[in-house]
């Protein structure tokens, strides 16, 4: 199995070795890298079926302990590898076109290195090599979203990622700490295996901070800021962070650890979250006029989706709505990207005068809309007959509410921007559309899946009334998108914008500097007390030097100075021994 992650590992280190910056090379490196990537997890996920190997390697002692890294097949750890390889060569080719501008051997190189991360991190069985795969790819997600380092948004964007993301990072660390710590490994198979072992304190903390880990690498709220801001990254970038690996991997985590979850009791608790962030998400979307940040929005809202299914003990379906949100998502990120290739801006009301008319640009959108929206018979309705399946009826109903936003949001985008005429001569590109074409196909019949999906993994779904009606809840949300913004150009979002100016504003601005402030003061006080330690040592350092030079003076080799000291010492001591007498 180690072969599967060492093939993106070999492109990134030849890439940055050998490859010149600027060279149509890199991209046919990384392409022929992620091909055979797809190519041997495909294989593995044939050979492997139904069984649940493990396979550790010997990595290092200290003490009694070894250390071992501990690589897992099974059929869902090698479906997510499959899809991870799969969308990560279409993303690649898309690069073809969307970076042939670019520097190219960096990018490549990061971008290798990121999927070299995801596919390390989907087949691991030990906490401890989860955790590096887990840093590894906060590391190359900054240096991706900061590709351009020279613009200061895309800097400032990237450590926003960075410091928020490390929250998510120490609180994972800590976590396995506490369960190595109560069960002497790292195996996840062994520990969720010796959860009645462990005490019920460590249980809940153990889990309290994994779902915190999950909330700040998949943008939940309170963490869900760094991700809008990290759209300055290439869009082909934003495309592969937003569907099978970095921010759905918070999701994976919970999926693996669910009966850790499940034995803690927090559940009701991220059932909170997560509503809490899917009508953020979504109010937030009607107000933005830029198509990556809509979509951006769109997975803070389908991430939170998924969360709520791991909260209603629905584990498989998250997962099944994870893999199905990797397609219609990668696919949108390419059309936004192409769009802004051919046109030059990320404006939706801009992109709305260039008159968008071609059915090759807007029957992919609609595919991809309406798969994020869950209209049938899309990928996004049988994802949500998967999804939904434990929901009570309070759920249900907010859910429902939460798919009219979601398809108003989405439709709004393409009633603005597609307006079914027009389009001067744009040149188009093969790499472009093959990956597009692809997505879009499976889009439309990928969602059938479902009905031979319990072969691989065990998943329940209903197609009953709620699921109806929440079909025509998504084509409600449709028609009010259509009378709101195809032939109006206001953005009827006031409420998004007051949302916005709250938590926004309010929350990260205001509190964030505040204990910003708070550190840095803080740092001052501790500066002067080192200064006033630091002043303190020098004087005892210049007083024991002048004692030292005074008392040398008594050591000058004369016989009778030495015989006057002694007799004035005996002396000294006797009037203490009388004095101490007379207390006692």
């Amino acid at each position: 199995m180690i072969y599967l992650i060492l093939l993106p590992m070999i492109a990134a280190l030849f890439l940055i070795a050998f490859v010149r910056e600027r060279t149509i090379r890199s991209s046919y490196t990384a392409i022929s890298m992620a091909f055979l990537s797809f190519i041997t997890s495909a294989a593995m996920f044939y050979a492997y079926f139904s069984d649940n190997l493990i396979e550790n390697y010997s990595w290092f002692k200290i003490g009694g302990y070894s250390f071992q890294i501990s690589l897992i097949a099974n059929n869902l750890h090698l479906l997510m590898a499959v899809v991870v390889s799969f969308i990560s060569l279409l993303i690649l080719i898309f690069s073809i076109f969307y970076m042939r501008r670019e520097k190219q051997k960096r990018y490549y190189f990061e971008m290798s290195l990121f999927i070299f991360a995801m596919l390390g991190l989907v087949i691991s069985d030990s906490l401890i090599l989860f955790y590096i795969f887990w840093e590894l790819m906060s590391i190359s997600s900054y240096l991706l979203i900061s590709f351009r380092y020279d613009k200061k948004p895309a800097s400032d964007a990237a450590k926003k990622a960075l410091i928020l993301t490390k929250i998510g990072d120490v609180s994972l660390l800590t976590a396995i700490i506490i369960l190595f710590a109560n069960t002497g490994t790292f195996s996840i198979t062994s520990i969720l295996s010796s959860l009645s072992t462990i005490p019920q304190i460590y249980v809940i903390s153990a889990s309290i901070l994994f779902v915190i880990a999950a909330l700040s690498k998949s943008a939940q709220f309170p963490f869900y800021v760094w991700l809008p801001d990290a759209m300055e990254a290439p869009t082909t970038v934003s495309a592969l962070l937003h569907s099978a690996t970095m921010v759905a991997s918070g999701v994976f985590l919970l999926v693996v650890l669910s009966p850790l979850l499940q034995a803690s009791g927090i559940f009701p608790y991220l059932l909170t979250v997560s509503l809490i962030t899917i009508f953020i998400s979504s109010l937030l979307a009607l107000d933005s006029v830029d198509t990556k940040r809509i979509l951006a929005y769109s997975t803070i809202d389908s991430l939170a989706f998924m969360f709520l299914a791991v909260a209603t003990l629905n584990a498989d379906g998250a997962l099944f709505y994870l893999i199905m949100h990797a397609v219609f998502k990668s696919l949108l990120f390419l059309l936004a990207g192409e769009l802004l290739i051919l046109f030059g801006t990320r404006n939706i009301f801009r992109l709305r005068a260039d008159r968008i008319g071609k059915p090759i640009f807007y029957i992919p959108a609609f595919i991809g809309l309406a798969s994020l929206a869950g209209i049938p018979p899309f990928l996004g309705f049988f994802a949500h007959a998967a999804l939904s399946y434990n929901f009570s009826i309070g759920v249900e109903l907010l859910f429902s509410i939460a798919t009219f936003l979601t398809s108003l949001f989405s439709f709004r985008l393409f009633f603005t921007v597609y307006r079914y005429k027009g389009t001067g001569r744009v040149r188009e590109d093969i790499t472009a559309k093959i990956p597009i074409i692809i997505l879009s196909v499976l889009s439309v019949a990928g969602g059938f899946s479902l009905f031979a999906f319990n072969s691989i993994i065990p998943i329940s779904y209903s197609f009953g009334l709620f699921l109806l009606f929440d079909s025509i809840v998504a084509l409600l949300g449709m028609s009010a998108a259509y009378y709101l913004y195809f032939n109006r150009n206001v953005s009827y979002a006031w409420l998004g914008r007051r949302l916005k100016s709250v938590f926004r504003g309010w929350t990260y601005d205001r509190v964030l500097t505040t204990i910003g402030l708070a550190f840095t003061r803080f740092g001052d006080m501790v500066g002067s007390f080192e200064n006033t330690l630091r002043i303190l040592v020098d004087k005892l350092g210049s007083l024991s030097l002048s004692l030292s030079y005074h008392s040398r003076r008594l050591q000058n080799g004369d016989l009778s100075s030495y015989m006057v000291i002694f007799i004035i010492g005996v002396i000294l001591l006797m009037i203490l021994l009388l004095g101490s007498v007379k207390l006692w």
